[in-house]
């Protein structure tokens, strides 16, 4: 059974990606009797799932759960824009990031996804930012990272985690120190 837990137990991994690929795999390694053995979970016809992503966290809730927050996506395929650049070569615009603030919880005992509902106002969509959970009650902490149009984030925000749903406040991060 995957858990999200210390060295010694199954511990699973969420996609991430490449420039050209976002992933959403969902891989376990079982680091139980000193092996290391990664598997893959594969998901059923109809189970709820993250879509594909990169820099975003896994934060462990307890042994048997874990919570994913943000990360990036790469928007829907369009036609990429070519423009000729002064030698005459082809220059690809590319496609830019679309940047998540959604939460997901995964559950090891039935290996299930499910979309965490919340209230409050929650924070920018963000990737590369930082997490943390602090417990009892389980609170996950978010911090800073990339945001739309390349805006450096340096807020900090904290959702309360119940089963299934969650509460998102903002916190004053304090006046910055010399």
């Amino acid at each position: 059974m995957p858990r999200a837990a210390p060295t010694g137990h199954p511990s699973p991994r969420l996609g991430a990606g490449s420039a050209d690929e976002y992933l959403d795999d969902l891989h376990v390694l079982d680091a139980t009797d000193g092996a290391m053995t990664w598997r893959r979970l594969l998901r059923g016809a109809s189970a709820s799932w993250p879509q594909r992503r990169a820099f975003h966290t896994a934060t462990a809730i307890d042994s048997r759960a874990f919570l994913v927050f943000g990360g990036a996506t790469a928007p829907p395929k369009r036609p990429r824009r070519r423009s000729r650049a002064s030698s005459g070569a082809a220059a690809d615009e590319g496609n830019p990031v679309s940047y998540l603030n959604d939460v997901w919880q995964f559950r090891g005992e039935d290996q299930a996804w499910v979309c965490v509902e919340s209230r409050g106002e929650p924070p920018p969509a963000r990737g590369a930012h930082a997490a943390a959970l602090v417990s009892a009650p389980p609170r996950l902490l978010v911090h800073g990272g990339c945001g739309e149009g390349g805006a450096v984030l340096d807020d900090l925000w904290l959702l309360a985690v119940r089963p299934r749903r969650g509460r998102w406040a903002e916190r004053d991060c304090g006046a910055a120190h010399d």
